[in-house]
């Protein structure tokens, strides 16, 4: 025998359903007619409908998304959110979906990563945005959007005694935490932190964020430089100027490597902030930082994503 299927279904309820589920009118409407108007089971159908598109869709490719980052002061994180179009990057939905995550992988204030991504998935939350798990309201979210939706890539740092972190989050979508690029910088003091040095240095971080994702260096500090890239380039001048003597060839490897640098090392490169006055990342750290706290300053952790 065939169920029969409810069949009087008024719009109104229908509306209700959409305000409360965020699906499709079709799907509300076919969610109530399945439970027979009932519209606590026609919730769960939707639910679990959602759950089972979310598998169908588990291997679409996802190249569009948001990168979004957020620290408490204890913490920050850089994730990238990705999706399969950019129309779905855009939507209300994913941006929520976006923030809540980032902040509440923050609130967490463990270190987390690429390797572990499932487990902050799969903890359950008490809160009431997730309900239950993060990676449930990304089924739900999938289903409701219809595309796949992943964690693309997942960082969260905390801070030690004498660190602080500074984060950039560039063309940020609708007034949001958002956007389609972002970065993290953490800076930290040898002698420890108060509140003012905090403050400043909190500071400085926020703008050697702003560069770092900028620049986009390969490498912090000079001495990061594998020497096989020192020697590459030795190599390549003493064959290019080989009529030269080797103090000379010397002379023309220092300026080929202080080039190098500039391109590549983060100390090295120009603070883009400050274009009245131009200096090095070195010598900002040095000038605003280091001579204002009276504390020695160096670079910890950096890290940046683009869509």
């Amino acid at each position: 025998m065939f169920r029969k299927i409810y069949t009087n279904i008024s719009i109104t309820l229908i509306k209700q359903l959409r305000e409360v589920s965020g699906s499709p009118i079709n799907d509300c409407k076919k969610a109530l007619e399945s439970t027979d108007g009932n519209f606590e089971m026609a919730i769960q159908y939707l639910k679990e409908r959602g759950l089972a598109q979310a598998e169908k869709k588990l291997g679409n490719q996802t190249k569009q998304g948001v990168i979004v980052a957020f620290s408490n002061n204890k913490v920050a994180a850089l994730a990238e959110i990705n999706c399969e179009t950019d129309f779905v990057a855009r939507t209300n939905e994913f941006l929520e979906f976006s923030t809540n995550f980032i902040k509440t992988v923050v609130n967490q204030e463990k270190d987390f990563n690429n390797s572990n991504i499932d487990s902050v998935l799969k903890q359950s939350q008490n809160q009431a945005y997730f309900e239950t798990s993060i990676d449930d309201k990304r089924k739900q979210l999938v289903g409701k959007l219809q595309e796949n939706i992943v964690i693309g890539n997942l960082n969260a740092f905390v801070a030690s005694n004498n660190s602080v972190f500074g984060v950039y989050q560039h063309n940020c979508l609708k007034n949001t935490i958002c956007g389609l690029g972002g970065s993290v910088v953490e800076l930290i003091t040898e002698q420890g932190l108060n509140d003012v040095k905090s403050q400043i240095l909190r500071e400085g971080a926020n703008n050697l964020a702003v560069t770092y994702l900028g620049l986009k260096p390969r490498f912090l500090y000079e001495n990061q430089v594998a020497s096989d890239v020192v020697d590459q380039i030795r190599k390549e001048v003493q064959k290019e100027f080989v009529s030269k003597t080797p103090q000379q060839q010397n002379f023309i490897l220092k300026g080929k490597l202080q080039n190098y640098y500039s391109d590549n090392v983060f100390e090295h490169q120009e603070y883009i902030l400050n274009e009245d006055e131009p200096q090095t990342i070195k010598q900002y750290i040095k000038k605003e930082l280091e001579d204002v706290i009276k504390d020695k300053v160096k670079i910890g952790r950096c890290l940046y994503l683009t869509i």
